[in-house]
């Protein structure tokens, strides 16, 4: 849409009617609406301009220079080299260019000859006709991005190794029988697909192996699975055998049910989960004659058949090389670090930074604007570094979070935060930070798991006996609960027996000294490294079936890490609400201490009423000791302040009255002074 300046973009590209003249094949979509026009360009005015214009939108980044030994699929009117302009032939039939060259002045360019190549550093201008009807060109010859051809091919490849050249087998084939697995762990954000492809009678084997390259931090299986059959649908339709008849087969049953419904996603599907590749995968279908969508169950050579593979149906044998050969790929390939290309027929990609949005729609977006200054703020207020921001499992604390009521949700905030409203908030507005259950200590987070008041200690000690038995209820391993229990214990000073394990072992030393490299008291406030993860992945065995035959519902890895986050939340929400019953009832110390010093004060005005209070306020401090013992808060605090009132007006009295008389000495000097002239006497 830019002019070829790269500058603006001119106004008459968002009327409705302006169309590049583009190579590509563009799928039918219905016209867009008014108000889809509004919002359109509302949305590339607040991308790139500027400012408002009347003639031009300026754009807030021009673009760069253009790149040699392009592959461009737009057809512009005119391009130039330093001194050669070509102009394309309006006639229809083969492309043609009218060559130009310049004069000897440089000023305008005449007519030499005819040329059906362009050379390599030609980049796209406007001309203008001149009176004489020769060519101006309305742009000066820019010396391009230098891009030789074999990177520029690499750069436009897919990546996608394909291993076996018997395409000819194929094309001769009546039938073709395919398979496609994906595979994804979730521990190391990887996923990677493997498709295969024969004839009928098992020959042509044809294979392919390739990372999939999406966000990592949303990455599943479901993508996976996708993106192996999109490939292979590619590489069918690439390679012209859309007219055989083709049977993919896949293990993922909720794949081939979403491939075989009759829905077309729309344009405003795209937000739905991997809705662009579905999209893409249905659009590529149509250009084939026989083209069938069937599952196969998946991990066969795992269950107890003793069947040898030879012997075993092709689909089976074929699911079975695909999920080795697609894990092996995942472990062994590395992260993509260029964008991904977008798909045909796919209608519209998002892109945030590299990272091509393929579910979450709303939670990425929220994520790129909210991110980088939430980072900022975390990093400055814990005084942890990027590498230990990025090796929190946020993931699963937000899984977490959700779970939550709206009120735990903002104490669990206010929680990890450091936000509570404790002794230390406390005194920063002048109020006593003493903790409320023991009144020995200034009550800060961490004082909550070390105070000595035995209630208490006794609720910790419950809270830890009921996490360890919720953690193994939830099939949690040993060899990860204890550690994570231990480590609790060790920061909140405790020897509970439930605690008790090596910390300087091999099997605990890796998750604890890497819980402790992100932040002090990390664990307490849930925040846990990704190593939980990773040890609870290893470490995870499916559970038996049952008598009946039926699968156990067990929760993964990143489910039983959210299970040790809530684990770590109860603790403390034991602990705050034990807390908060001490500072509400009876057994606060900081009322106690309180009532003694109201108690002490009211003695010191009422021996001390002489020299504190007015004659006429005596009777205020003249009740009897048993009766003052008995008064409660309440109405000791109301007399006090009474007292504290008539003791400032007396002061008030004194300071008058002191100011109005004179020392004796004023009047022995008065008496001793000779009289003034005039006086008399």
């Amino acid at each position: 849409m830019a002019s070829n300046c790269g500058r603006y973009i001119p106004p008459n590209r968002f009327n409705g009617k302006w169309r590049a003249k583009s190579s590509l094949k563009w799928a039918r979509q219905p016209p867009p609406t008014g108000p889809m026009w509004d919002k359109f360009r509302q949305l590339i005015k607040r991308a790139f301009c500027f400012k408002k214009r009347h003639t031009r939108i300026g754009q807030q980044v021009p673009m760069g220079k253009w790149y040699n030994n392009a592959r461009r699929h737009i057809c512009y009117e005119a391009y130039r080299t330093r001194r050669v302009l070509f102009v394309k032939q309006k006639e229809y039939g083969p492309i043609c260019y009218d060559r130009y060259v310049t004069n000897e002045d440089r000023n305008y360019f005449v007519k030499e000859g005819i040329s059906f190549k362009l050379p390599p550093d030609a980049h796209p201008v406007t001309t203008t006709v001149s009176r004489n009807e020769n060519l101006i060109a309305d742009q000066d010859f820019e010396s391009m991005t230098n891009l030789t051809l074999s990177e520029y091919q690499k750069l436009d490849s897919n990546e996608e190794e394909v291993n076996g050249s018997n395409l000819d087998t194929l094309l001769n084939a009546e039938a073709l029988i395919t398979c496609s697995d994906g595979s994804y762990d979730p521990i190391t954000a990887k996923a990677a697909f493997n498709w295969r492809i024969v004839t009928n009678k098992e020959l042509g084997l044809t294979e392919c192996s390739a990372p999939v390259n999406t966000n990592p931090k949303y990455l599943n299986s479901y993508r996976a699975e996708f993106a192996g059959i999109r490939s292979l649908v590619n590489y069918l339709k690439a390679r012209g055998l859309t007219q055989k008849e083709i049977t993919v087969y896949c293990d993922s049953k909720s794949c081939v049910d979403e491939l075989n419904n009759d829905y077309d996603p729309r344009i405003t599907d795209l937000e739905k989960p991997e809705s662009d590749i579905i999209k893409s995968i249905k659009t590529m279908a149509r250009t084939f004659k026989t083209l069938k969508f069937a599952w196969v169950k998946g991990h066969q050579d795992d269950d107890d058949d003793d069947t040898p593979f030879e012997q075993r149906p092709l689909p089976v044998r074929l699911n079975i090389a695909c999920d080795k050969a697609a894990k092996e790929c995942m472990r062994n390939c590395i992260k993509p670090k260029k964008r991904a290309r977008p798909m045909e027929g796919a209608g519209a990609t998002l892109y945030l930074g590299t990272n091509m949005v393929t579910t979450e729609m709303k939670e990425q977006i929220q994520c790129a604007a909210q991110v980088p200054q939430m980072k900022k703020y975390i990093k400055k207020r814990f005084r942890c570094t990027d590498e230990a921001f990025e090796e929190i499992n946020w993931r699963a604390l937000g899984r977490a979070k959700k779970r939550l009521k709206l009120h735990q949700s903002i104490r669990t905030s206010k929680m990890i935060y450091g936000w509570l409203n404790i002794g230390v908030q406390k005194r920063y507005m002048g109020q006593d930070s003493t903790c409320p259950c023991c009144g020995n200590a200034t009550e800060t987070q961490i004082h909550l798991y070390r105070c000595t008041n035995q209630k208490m200690r006794d609720t910790l000690n419950n809270s830890i006996t009921t996490a360890k038995s919720k953690l193994f209820q939830d099939g949690i391993p040993s060899t990860v609960y204890n550690p994570f229990i231990g480590e609790i214990c060790h920061l909140a000073g405790i020897n509970h027996p439930d605690s008790q394990y090596d910390v300087k072992s091999e099997n605990h030393r890796t998750e604890v000294q890497a819980q402790r490299q992100i932040m002090k008291e990390a664990i307490l406030r849930g925040i846990l490294h990704n190593d939980w993860t990773r040890k609870l992945h290893e470490q995870w065995k499916p559970r038996p079936p049952t008598k009946d035959g039926k699968k156990v519902h067990q929760k993964d890895a990143m489910e039983q890490t959210v299970s040790l986050i809530q684990a770590a939340w109860t603790i403390f929400e034991n602990q705050w609400g034990q807390r908060n019953e001490i500072l509400h009832g009876n057994d606060n110390e900081l009322l106690v201490t309180n009532k003694q010093q109201k108690f002490k004060r009211y003695m010191e005005l009422r021996y001390n009423k002489y020299q504190m209070l007015r004659r006429c306020d005596h009777h205020m401090v003249e009740h009897s000791i048993s009766d003052v013992i008995k008064w409660s808060r309440q109405h000791m605090s109301a007399i006090l302040r009474n007292l504290e009132e008539m003791h400032k007006q007396y002061l008030k009295e004194l300071k008058i009255e002191e100011e109005g008389l004179q020392p004796i000495t004023a009047f022995f000097s008065r008496a001793a002074s000779p009289p003034c002239q005039g006086d008399p006497g």
